[in-house]
């Protein structure tokens, strides 16, 4: 998602003569940043570092902040960059939310041009610990985050119900 189109470019000429396929994914925003907290809390308790529930909903809405974290929520710059290197049918945008349905692992398939099946979609790999994200800090996020979640919504509308606030909180 941080690539620049240079590097896209660069990609799509290392591939000539490949059927170059493109996947990607995109993840609600907050949740992917709050995702990647917890994984980096699990990652440091395994140093030994001690790392508290407070800590990380006090750190959460400067973590949003952080270029890297907001760079890599900003689909909306990633698929422009995208779509100005790889033709339309190179490319396949997905949502984690709805990933692990067999509707989107046929979509998937056909794109591939590849049969998937028997895809485990009820098995969780590598998940994060859970942790809930107070509300407050949420909205906060989403807020901040708003542009992001607009252009999501009007280019994939099934993000307005995936991520929308009728999806609030997920994990409650």
């Amino acid at each position: 998602a941080m690539l620049d189109a240079d590097a896209f470019e660069k990609i799509e000429k290392l591939l000539t003569g490949f059927d170059v396929k493109v996947i990607f994914l995109m993840r609600d925003p907050v949740e992917r940043i709050w995702s990647a907290l917890r994984m980096d809390k699990r990652n440091l308790q395994a140093q030994g570092r001690v790392f508290n529930e407070f800590e990380m909903q006090d750190g959460f809405f400067k973590n949003v902040q952080q270029p890297s974290a907001y760079e890599r929520t900003n689909y909306p710059e990633t698929i422009r960059r995208l779509e100005r290197v790889f033709r339309s049918d190179q490319l396949w945008f997905g949502l984690y939310e709805s990933l692990f349905r067999s509707e989107t692992v046929d979509s998937l398939s056909k794109f591939l041009g590849y049969e998937i099946e028997n895809a485990p979609l009820a098995t969780k790999v590598n998940a994060s610990p859970q942790v809930s994200l107070g509300r407050e800090a949420r909205e906060q996020a989403r807020t901040y985050l708003a542009p992001i979640y607009a252009y999501c919504a009007s280019r994939f509308p099934e993000t307005g119900r995936l991520w929308g606030e009728a999806a609030w909180p997920p994990d409650a």
